[in-house]
């Protein structure tokens, strides 16, 4: 797994900074979707 996400560019966080330890990927703000999304009832 840890292959893995290093191969799509995730960084590890081990804690030290005070953030909890994670898998992190840095992405652009347009690449965000904030549309509201519509679910199916």
């Amino acid at each position: 797994m840890k292959d893995q996400l290093k191969a799509r560019s995730y960084r590890w966080s081990d804690g030290s900074d005070g953030r909890p330890k994670s898998w992190w990927i840095e992405i652009d703000e347009e690449a965000v979707d904030t549309s509201p999304s519509m679910s199916v009832v």
